[in-house]
């Protein structure tokens, strides 16, 4: 509730899936308000939420997976998204994109996006096994080897998928805020071998 009256939201009004590193994107209203925090959750799962409606607001928990925000500043639609590095292979950004078009009307370039402090390439390792998956889906340029390791770079990912459905380059915000490197002051799931809490994204429509 703190967090809520610093942003001006009311806490019983959030809307909170759980997520579970897939890509369902699940659109949103004020029947919904309340979802996963006043009342057990009834979607199932959800890593990625869009709204329309004015007064509904959006939250999503991340501790070094990709918080991703999307406005579109001229039909007023907002959706946050959850994108692990599963997401990310499975593309819900992008499918959050498709849903604003599809669902809302939204056209790619009155589109505004954000990525948020995530676990980037420089302490990102993976297995072979998921470097492969990012070669498969995005090209060789969004891994890289340290040693005989491979570290994938989500964010590098996520702005390809951006891109392949218009989104202009000046409308993707990327932080570029590590949150291994600077895990003294952001949960970081890697920094701490899972002895974490977890950070949250907010959006709402005022």
């Amino acid at each position: 509730s703190l967090i809520s009256q610093a942003l001006g939201m009311e806490c019983e009004k959030l809307v909170k899936a759980e997520q579970v590193h897939e890509d369902k994107v699940r659109a949103v209203t004020s029947a919904d308000c309340g979802n996963g925090i006043v009342f057990a959750d009834k979607f199932g799962s959800a890593d990625a939420l869009v709204t329309n409606e004015r007064g509904v607001p959006l939250v999503t928990s991340h501790a070094d997976c990709v918080p991703l925000f999307f406005l579109d500043k001229e039909n007023a639609v907002i959706a946050l998204a959850h994108s692990g590095w599963r997401g990310t292979v499975k593309r819900i950004g992008q499918k959050v994109v498709m849903k604003m078009k599809s669902g809302y009307g939204s056209k790619a370039e009155n589109i505004l996006t954000a990525i948020g402090p995530s676990i980037q390439l420089c302490h990102f390792e993976v297995g072979d096994d998921v470097a492969q998956e990012f070669i498969r889906e995005f090209g060789e340029n969004t891994v890289k080897k340290y040693g005989d390791k491979y570290h994938a770079d989500m964010q590098s990912a996520i702005k390809m998928q951006f891109a392949e459905e218009g989104i202009l380059p000046e409308n993707i915000d990327d932080c570029g805020i590590c949150t291994y490197c600077n895990s003294d002051f952001l949960f970081s799931h890697r920094a701490t071998a899972g002895k974490r809490g977890n950070m949250c994204a907010f959006l709402e429509l005022k």
